[in-house]
């Protein structure tokens, strides 16, 4: 019978020096979102099902025959986007640059621009890092200090530096 391996617990501080994005596999289409001061994850069905029988009315009209195919979908995204209520309809919220405020504008009323967005995994509203992530970067960053030969700094408060 082989002994347990025994593991050492170390803490470790770390500055995120890339971007980071892990996707929850799902793709949020312009109806499911608004982007205002911040980036606003909407309860369509909730909203809707709310609606004033003449605002529910309004939004049926923008789905029927009357306009142009290209115009549908810019008319449905400005409805629920000058409509709906972001503190009542509203399952999570994100902060959001200026530059993807500004992109989100700019391409909003282009029927061209399908505007989809992967949210990033969550656990219940809140987004993380899944363990395995971390992992997977530590040990990238640590064998790449093995190839290198380039000796560790430790600091007196543990942190390692390479």
């Amino acid at each position: 019978m082989n002994n347990p391996v025994r593991q050492d617990t170390v803490k470790v501080r770390a500055e995120i020096l890339t971007p980071v994005h892990i996707g929850d596999g799902s793709t949020l289409e312009p109806l499911e979102y608004v982007i205002r001061d911040r980036f606003y994850r909407v309860n369509l069905e909730e909203w809707l099902s709310a609606l004033p029988p003449e605002r529910l009315k309004e939004f049926k009209k923008l789905t029927g025959r009357d306009y142009a195919q290209k115009s549908v979908l810019t008319s449905l995204r400005r409805f629920v986007k000058d409509n709906i209520d972001t503190v009542k309809y509203v399952e999570w919220v994100a902060d959001v640059s200026e530059e993807v405020k500004g992109i989100y504008d700019t391409k909003f009323d282009s029927p061209e621009n399908q505007l989809p967005v992967t949210p990033f995994i969550r656990t219940g509203i809140r987004p993380y890092l899944p363990g395995s992530s971390i992992k997977g970067a530590v040990r990238t960053a640590y064998l790449n200090l093995l190839k290198s030969g380039t000796p560790s700094i430790i600091k007196e408060d543990g942190a390692v530096l390479v």
